[in-house]
């Protein structure tokens, strides 16, 4: 487009040829192509979900950018077509007031320990999973922690290592909804 001058397209300015492969790029991101994929980006393809998205607001970007290139001006969007240079009001102040309960991270720790003191094994207490057994080095020293009584359930009141179990995290979800071990 002559909107860019000479003088101001460095070394990897897209030339005809460059084009050509995007275009290629973006059209074999399109679902259901059958031909060999080129080795477009992730940018190709959300160039092709917005199109397929918003094929409207795609034609009528195109046709300001070609009404713009035949009069060899910049492409002036209009602004009912969604460009995303267009500002909008963001950054209002909201003060949300929320009620929760906090638990002592002082105790995990504790927990853990005091298990790894007794027998070297952080496993879970429901399944015996251990994560060091599975994964090696990698799983060493991991495991979740869980009060046995929920701070939503029992409120606040003091607690013990004796008031958390380690717990593999599927069997803490299987327990949120209600499945059981």
């Amino acid at each position: 487009m002559s909107i860019h001058p000479l003088a101001d397209r460095g070394e990897k300015f897209r030339n005809a040829n460059g084009v050509a492969r995007k275009t290629g790029d973006i059209a074999t991101a399109r679902p259901g192509y059958a031909g060999l994929p080129t080795h477009g980006g992730r940018r190709d393809k959300q160039v092709i979900a917005r199109f397929l998205a918003e094929p409207d607001v795609i034609h009528a970007m195109a046709e300001a950018i070609r009404a713009s290139v035949a009069i060899g001006e910049p492409a002036d969007f209009p602004h009912d077509v969604g460009y995303e240079g267009e500002s909008q009001m963001e950054g209002r102040y909201l003060l949300r007031w929320h009620a929760y309960r906090k638990a002592n991270p002082a105790l995990r720790p504790r927990k853990t320990n005091s298990v790894i003191a007794a027998s070297e094994k952080l496993a879970c207490e429901v399944c015996s999973f251990d994560f060091a057994q599975t994964s090696g080095a990698r799983g060493h020293g991991y495991i979740e922690c869980h009060l046995v009584e929920p701070l939503h359930i029992g409120g606040e009141g003091r607690r013990t290592i004796r008031d958390l179990a380690l717990l593999l995290r599927e069997v803490v979800r299987r327990q949120a909804d209600g499945l059981g071990s």
